[in-house]
């Protein structure tokens, strides 16, 4: 049961590792997360954006996507490429 302050919100991700991951950032800045969607890879998440964005006007959401194999994404050195 929630308390006074607290703040939850629902969730969408990639995949399982996913997840761990959004609960552990969420968990560092004090957001609790319950229910969390997605998990069937990143193209099903992005055809989903727009109900996810929809669902937000009522209670918050966060959508966790990572940018492996993307053509624009940052490398580890600090790149674009």
């Amino acid at each position: 049961m929630a308390t006074a302050g607290e703040v939850w919100a629902s969730g969408a991700v990639e995949g399982p590792t996913d997840e761990a991951v959004l609960r552990r950032i969420a968990s560092h800045v004090g957001l609790h997360i319950g229910a969390v969607h997605g998990k069937n890879g990143k193209q099903h998440l992005r055809q989903q954006i727009p109900g996810y964005n929809k669902a937000a006007r009522i209670v918050p959401w966060v959508v966790l996507v990572d940018l492996d194999h993307e053509a624009n994404a940052p490398h580890p050195c600090g790149h674009s490429g």
